[in-house]
């Protein structure tokens, strides 16, 4: 018996299931639950996509949506964009890819869960790479550059605009 659930997320719905876990369904109360999964690609006909596996779910126990951390100007806080998290970044960038590089933009909200950073932070994150030549964004598609040169994080504009911002 096993629990297949469709979860909203702010740029679409991504399927889950939990092998096993059929009997949670009826403890399941509104609409929004707490998850605990492994994300893994699954390939099918030539189709690569993230897939959640459950390892638990429950509902949430409270109904109120999470707020993200922002600055004085309602903003996102770029102070964590730092050199370390961004390393985590790329290093996540580039183990989700594809052998050709490859990734599907669709995919960013997850990645940046998994990156524990926010949507706007792996948006500036994949500017910053931009701009270093780290790779080369389209509309739908993100790819990554097999042996970039290397370069100083200083070399990006909105790099350094980030961190003259955090320094006032």
């Amino acid at each position: 018996n096993h629990l297949r659930l469709s979860l909203r997320r702010p740029r679409g719905i991504i399927n889950a299931i939990g092998f096993g876990q059929g009997n949670k369904l009826e403890h399941l109360k509104g609409d929004l639950v707490e998850a605990v999964f492994q994300c893994r690609y699954n390939e099918y006909q030539g189709r690569r996509e993230i897939n959640l596996y459950l390892l638990d779910v429950r509902s949430c126990a409270s109904d109120a949506p999470s707020i993200q951390s922002q600055d004085r100007k309602g903003g996102p806080k770029m102070s964590s964009l730092d050199r370390a998290v961004l390393g985590k970044i790329y290093r996540l960038l580039m183990d989700s890819s594809l052998e050709d590089g490859r990734l599907p933009r669709k995919e960013i909200p997850l990645l940046a869960k998994l990156a524990k950073t926010t949507v706007d932070n792996m948006e500036t994150a994949l500017t910053i790479f931009e701009e270093l030549e780290f790779l080369t964004l389209t509309p739908d598609r993100i790819n990554m550059k097999k042996a970039p040169e290397k370069k100083e994080l200083t070399e990006s504009p909105t790099y350094r605009s980030i961190q003259q911002t955090n320094n006032k």
